[in-house]
Formats: C-alpha cells, structure tokens, sequence
C-alpha cells in the first residue's frame, strides 16, 4: 500500500477505521502567517483554560485567542493521553511581545512564544580561577584565592590574614613597651620632685628647730640676770 492509499482508504486497525491526514488538523493555525503559538507554562491541569485566555486579552499584547489546547506527553515519538500541563494558544499575531511570567489567577505562568526577547543571563565565571568565559569543570588554570587573589593556594589556605594579625600584634606590643617606657619615665620624674619636696620640708624643719635652740638658752639667761 502506498501512500495515496493509505490517505484515501485510511486503516483498519482492530476492526477500527483509522482516516489519515497529510497534516495534523489540530495545529493548522500554526502555518498561517497571521497566527502566533503561545505556550503557557506551570499551570495546573486544575487550572481553568478560560482564565489563562482572559489574561492573555486583558495584557499588554491585547492578544486574540483563536484556540487552546492542552498538550499531551509524548513518549517514544508517540503522543500518549496523559497531559503535561502546558496550554498552547493560537492567536493573532500581536506587536508587543508578552512578558516571560504572567500571573494567572494565584498562580504564576511562564509564557513562551516566537518572537520574545531573551532575556540576558549573566555572564559565567569561574570559581576557580575566577575569570569569566568558562566554567571551574573546563578550567585550564590553576586556583586563585578570593581573598588576596594570587595564584596557587585557595582561600581557606590563605595566610594573609595571620601575617596582618601578626604585624598588628608587633605593633601593638611596640606601642604597649613604648606607653609604658614613658609612664615608668613620668613616674621616675614625680618620685625625684617628692624626693626633693621632702627634703626640702625637712632642711627647713631642721634650721627651726636649730633656731629654737639657740633662742631659748638667750631667754633662760636673760630671765636669770632679772631674778638676780
């Protein structure tokens, strides 16, 4: 059987006749070039088709449904009954392209049709030698560190930051051994001017005392000439 045959007697498979088409008749839309296939995406099968049509309208696009369908799993290139999820829409081709999510009810869709700018992705870098272009799987050069980024060691082997506290510490006993040079030189000064305080208090104590000595041996003679 060829297949003029076969499009104008159709099959019989299990004593059930199977007529066959050139094309899928479902899916004519799609050939016409005045129509555009949007699929909407992460909706539930629970969801209703009406509402993804309502929104679609009421967009930015003012889309104009003509059809939607429910897509069918395919398995071994052939379709299956059950559905994935996915609506495909076919509607009049529009000159704002749609958003890549829309929300749908409580839910959020993601929206799919020719036409729709990509969106940018950043630029892969790598994590190990953190230049951009390539991933660490396909990287032919060695590891740099994050944190004081040479070559050669990664960051938790990074010693840059126990040399910096050693150097701090340095600095900071030198700082320590100079404050208490000085404080020990300022209290070495208070000490000589209490010394010199003290001996001062104590000449000038002393020329008293000589000083009462000598006068009262002057008064005891003179008050013994009066009693003579």
């Amino acid at each position: 059987m060829d297949k003029k045959d076969l499009l104008s007697k159709g099959v019989t498979i299990r004593r059930i006749s199977v007529t066959l088409y050139t094309r899928n008749p479902k899916i004519t839309f799609r050939e016409q070039e005045d129509t555009i296939r949007v699929r909407v995406k992460n909706i539930p099968l629970s969801a209703d088709d009406n509402q993804i049509i309502r929104t679609l309208e009421t967009s930015v696009s003012k889309c104009e449904v003509l059809s939607c369908y429910r897509e069918r799993l395919r398995i071994d290139n052939k379709i299956t009954n059950c559905k994935n999820g996915d609506r495909i829409l076919i509607c009049k081709t529009f000159e704002q392209p749609l958003p890549k999510t829309m929300q749908v009810g409580k839910y959020w869709a993601n929206i799919n049709h020719y036409g729709q700018p990509h969106t940018t992705r950043p630029s892969t870098k790598c994590s190990k030698c953190l230049d951009e272009g390539h991933t660490a799987r396909e990287c032919p050069n060695g590891w740099k560190c994050k944190k004081c980024g040479q070559f050669g060691h990664k960051q938790f082997e990074c010693t840059e930051n126990m040399n910096s506290d050693s150097e701090v510490n340095d600095d900071g006993d030198e700082m320590n051994n100079t404050f208490n040079k000085e404080n020990h030189d300022d209290d070495d000064d208070d000490d000589d001017e209490s010394n010199d305080d003290c001996t001062g208090e104590n000449n000038q104590s002393l020329e008293e005392g000589n000083s009462q000595n000598i006068t009262k041996p002057s008064m005891s003679i003179e008050e013994s000439k009066k009693n003579l």
